[in-house]
């Protein structure tokens, strides 16, 4: 294997490539390696309950590798406090399962560290398809959270430059 894709929506056909299926918990593939979240752009306040309960069971899969996506989208006309409240509760089931966070984030990149102090997590957090500049790149790592790049990275000069 040659590269690792931590964060996927569809399986590469290539050898080469460890990936991990990004699900959610109305989906229906858990065949290969996955993660499974809420994210924040598919929240039903009507149904959280019953997906945090989803998510929880599928934790126990022997293909399950991480919790996410998940987290905070200021982008979005979901209510902030409710998707700050349900990614508190994904924390706390990576914390119980010894599972790894991947995190959307949007516009919420203080709030996601006040929460990381605030809550003082023992698991991997990784920021999904990191794109911003090197100051809040360096915020993240100083603050212990691992950053993955997306396309962006291929796409984007003055982003190639601050990675």
């Amino acid at each position: 294997m040659d590269f690792f894709d931590a964060h996927t929506h569809s399986l590469s056909s290539g050898k080469k490539v460890f990936s991990i299926l990004n699900t959610h918990p109305d989906s229906l593939n858990f065949t290969q390696a996955f993660s499974i979240g809420i994210h924040p752009w598919f929240l039903n306040k009507e149904k959280i309950e019953e997906h945090l309960l989803i998510v929880e069971s599928k934790l126990h899969h022997k293909n399950c590798l991480a919790i996410g996506e998940c987290g905070l989208d200021k982008m979005i006309a979901i209510d902030f406090e409710l998707q700050k409240e349900v990614f508190k509760k994904q924390i706390q089931l990576s914390e119980k399962y010894s599972k790894p966070l991947i995190i959307h984030c949007v516009k919420a990149h203080q709030e996601i560290i006040k929460i990381k102090k605030e809550m003082n997590p023992k698991q991997v957090w990784i920021t999904h398809g990191f794109n911003k500049n090197k100051q809040l790149a360096e915020s993240f790592i100083k603050n212990g959270i691992i950053l993955s790049f997306g396309a962006a990275i291929i796409q984007n000069v003055k982003f190639r430059r601050c990675f």
